[in-house]
């Protein structure tokens, strides 16, 4: 086996910038969210992690309703989640 050759770093030329707070809404009997697409230097975005808080206020968790990376969602930027929906498991939020 031959010698290993040295040791490379790289860093990344464009680091898409940190995301501003979301803004919620009250919509009938749905919450928006929506959100600013952080500049991404060029970069082409594969989609938005979006967690919501669970009642007891450490874990977060998603819904199918406010998925990131659909493509309408992704365009878009805001997704809406019944109260129902938030009433429930894993959310239980009042």
């Amino acid at each position: 086996m031959g010698a290993l050759s040295e040791i490379s770093y790289f860093k990344a030329v464009n680091v898409p910038d940190q995301m501003v707070p979301v803004v919620t809404s009250l919509v009938g009997t749905d919450v928006r969210i929506d959100w600013i697409a952080p500049n991404t230097g060029s970069l082409a975005l594969e989609g938005y992690l979006v967690e919501i808080l669970t009642k007891d206020g450490l874990t977060y968790a998603q819904s199918a309703t406010c998925d990131g990376f659909n493509t309408y969602i992704m365009q878009n930027r805001f997704c809406t989640i019944s109260m129902l929906t938030l009433a429930k498991t894993p959310f239980n939020i009042p």
